[in-house]
């Protein structure tokens, strides 16, 4: 017999999934996947974690912003 156990918000939490420009981005606590496949990892620092996938580069910070920039490295904006 299971003894009934508080569930903890931290222990429920699922990877985040945002959405930019018609495109589904499922950030996991190690990686990136966009559409289905996996982005590369181009750099880590102590706030942010880059991945390349495409034409785009998304920078993850660690209070869960993601942010899209073009090949040019413009600025379009954040994930939602």
């Amino acid at each position: 017999m299971h003894k009934n156990v508080d569930q903890k918000a931290q222990a429920a939490k699922k990877a985040g999934v945002k959405h930019w420009n018609g495109m589904k981005l499922e950030m996991t606590p190690n990686s990136l996947v966009v559409d289905g496949k996996p982005a590369a990892t181009a750099e880590e620092t102590k706030e942010t974690t880059t991945y390349q996938q495409g034409l785009y580069t998304f920078i993850a910070y660690k209070n869960g912003k993601l942010a899209v920039m073009d090949d040019k490295g413009v600025f379009k904006g954040y994930a939602k």
